[in-house]
């Protein structure tokens, strides 16, 4: 960050109507050598430039516009009177007198701006679930109370930001925090491996069915696994009391969903997956339950490692014949617990979660990836076992 304080919008007390009032500041640069010098900012071919900024080779910027904060852009053309600050963007297309503040972009899909519009991303935890949120509006609008449409809700830009000030203890993580790391990136790898995957536009594949208690409120987290040319999904859901359990679809091309059963296929029924404890009564949103599968096949069998919620979160262990597993959607409800084998928690009481299995052993014994989290500590451990 330079010594505009522009890093003053990015923390928890931000105000996005004062970021606006920054134009008439910014043209105030243009004519005042002695402000430049004490910002670090240079005026160069009519371009205002601040001294961490990043660009390659293929961006062309017309006289009078201003690039300041860690804004690093990898191609693309920014318009005389346009401002972009602090903004890590693979291609841009910004109008003349736009403002982009804060939006990254790190995939091909151009950023573009109209004339006169404020274009900024907020990165937010709603419902439990981080994304980020791009909000247009125009230049000196007051946006405060704003409705703006975020996958299908209606949300006030207030209420936004509220979502925007979060801290996430598991992750260490909050808004500022998540940018922070793309702007520590130099130019040269940020952009580097973008593109070797590329995200299907048709996302998201699986979506809450409101219909469905168990899996009205979410959809996330899932395992999948290619047997005889179909993929299955084995995916985490949060219903709406808040228990988590797995369910079921598949596909052929691993896109398109083929089928998707309309009941749980694995379900919370011990006391280390879903406690009757005070604990979870308190718990506001995820209750506890059967979370973040993972699939291995060994054998004749698939291997599951899960995230068993109860009064602790620990790793457990389930299997099934493979067989039994391809014959699910033919297997009367009743009967789908039985196919299951549930081996119980692995590391007992040990605050745990994200478990992988390896399908081969290494030396004659078989691995296991884990990741304990002891207060602050979250390392990734490896557990061998004959």
């Amino acid at each position: 960050m330079d010594q505009l304080n522009l890093s003053e919008f990015m923390n928890k007390k931000s105000d996005y109507n004062r970021t606006q009032e920054l134009r008439e500041k910014i043209n105030q640069l243009f004519k005042n050598s002695v402000l430049r010098n004490s910002l670090e900012i240079e005026l160069k071919g009519g371009i205002l430039w601040g001294k961490e900024v990043e660009l390659g080779e293929n961006v062309q910027v017309e006289k009078g516009a201003a690039i300041l904060g860690k804004t690093k852009i990898l191609k693309g053309k920014i318009e005389k009177s346009a401002i972009v600050i602090d903004c890590i963007i693979q291609e841009i297309e910004a109008k003349s007198k736009s403002m982009l503040f804060l939006v990254e972009q790190l995939d091909e899909e151009k950023v573009k701006t109209e004339k006169e519009q404020f274009l900024t991303d907020l990165i937010i935890l709603d419902k439990g679930i981080i994304r980020k949120a791009r909000v247009y509006s125009k230049i000196g609008e007051i946006i405060k109370n704003k409705i703006f449409n975020i996958d299908g809700r209606e949300i006030t830009f207030n209420k936004l930001l509220e979502f925007s000030n979060f801290e996430v203890f598991y992750i260490s993580g909050s808004s500022y925090q998540f940018r922070k790391k793309l702007f520590d990136q130099p130019l040269n790898i940020l952009f580097e491996k973008v593109g070797i995957l590329k995200r299907y536009e048709g996302n998201p594949i699986l979506k809450p069915i409101s219909e469905n208690y168990w899996e009205a409120k979410l959809v996330y987290n899932p395992a999948a696994i290619r047997i005889d040319g179909v993929t299955y999904i084995i995916y985490r859901t949060l219903g709406n009391d808040n228990i988590s359990r797995l369910g079921l679809a598949w596909s052929r091309d691993g896109i398109n969903i083929d089928g998707r059963l309309n009941y749980p296929i694995f379900t919370p029924d011990t006391e280390y997956e879903l406690d009757e404890t005070e604990v979870l009564k308190n718990r506001d949103r995820e209750k506890g339950g059967c979370e973040d599968p993972r699939l291995t096949l060994i054998g004749d069998r698939i291997y599951m490692t899960y995230s068993a919620y109860s009064d602790v979160l620990q790793i457990a262990m389930a299997s099934i014949k493979i067989q039994d597993f391809i014959n699910i959607p033919h297997t009367p409800k009743s009967e789908i617990k039985k196919k299951w084998i549930k081996y119980g928690p692995l590391f007992s009481n040990v605050y745990d979660r994200n478990a992988v299995l390896f399908p081969e052993k290494i030396d004659g014994k078989y691995v296991l990836l884990r990741r304990p989290i002891r207060g602050e500590i979250r390392n990734i451990y490896h557990r061998l076992n004959p």
